[in-house]
């Protein structure tokens, strides 16, 4: 192939057909625009005008957060049908988890599917209720429990704030919440205990952000290839029902674990 030069290239846009003039491109040339979507920013999506170029960087090298964000304004910028379509397309192809589950997500609500999953949670919402009246009488339960993390705020005490508040009472709700956040920054401490308790109770947990922090604490109470964790958030990701933001997490909770490797931007699967 003389000077270099790689074949021409056509843009074809499978929805409105059109196609862009062939034009010859060299590996120079590609490797720049490679440079362009890696240094995309979410804010930079503003300035793209045409569908085809949000398909563009949702299928580039640009970072996930993104590609991520380029999906929503792919579903606010084409009509149900044509979301839809190229969703169908694109998913079997997408490995990065975010990316994957904002088309998922993004498709139900183009098929009309009702879903919350971008809605307050029920801890976060009660956690809301709490801080506009923190001294009311209904979060007593919270206000001893705060007073108990400033004396011990152990491992133990969070573990045993999450097997005794089990029920979806508003000050339960919230006590979890703050267990299982505490617990993340305490897991390092008592590694096996943590990781043992959490085996066993994050799979029974039914809110989705205590879920999240729960998966967060046991990520760090993990040693590096712990196949029965990296199995079982495997498996809670497999049935998460909040796709967009707490299933793309525990896979990548898996992942790291598996790996090693902290880094989102490296995950192919």
């Amino acid at each position: 192939m003389a000077g270099g030069e790689l074949p021409a290239l056509l843009r074809i846009v499978r929805r409105d057909g059109t196609v862009d003039d062939p034009e010859p491109m060299d590996l120079s040339t590609l490797e720049d625009e490679a440079l362009i979507f890696a240094d995309l920013t979410p804010a930079d999506l503003n300035q793209l005008a045409e569908p085809w170029q949000l398909m563009e960087v949702i299928s580039s090298d640009a970072r996930f957060g993104v590609r991520r964000a380029a999906v929503k304004r792919l579903y606010e910028s084409v009509d149900p049908e044509r979301f839809i379509e190229y969703a169908h397309d694109r998913l079997p192809a997408e490995r990065n988890p975010w990316v994957r589950s904002n088309l998922e997500y993004y498709r139900d609500l183009a098929l009309g599917t009702p879903r919350d999953d971008a809605q307050r949670t029920p801890s976060s919402q009660a956690e809301f209720e709490y801080r506009q009246n923190p001294t009311a009488p209904e979060w007593a339960a919270v206000a001893r429990f705060r007073e108990q993390i400033s004396e011990s705020g152990t491992a133990a005490t969070m573990l045993t704030a999450l097997r005794t508040h089990l029920s979806n009472a508003p000050a339960d709700l919230v006590i979890r919440r703050i267990a299982a956040t505490e617990l993340t920054e305490v897991a390092e401490e008592e590694r096996a205990v943590v990781r043992d308790e959490l085996l066993e109770l994050l799979p029974h947990e039914t809110d989705p952000s205590v879920r999240m922090y729960m998966a967060f604490a046991l990520a760090f109470a993990a040693e590096t290839g712990d196949a029965e964790v990296v199995g079982l958030l495997r498996s809670l990701a497999a049935v998460e029902p909040n796709i967009l933001l707490v299933r793309p997490e525990l896979e990548y909770l898996a992942w790291s674990i598996e790996t090693g490797d902290e880094d989102p931007e490296h995950m192919t699967r």
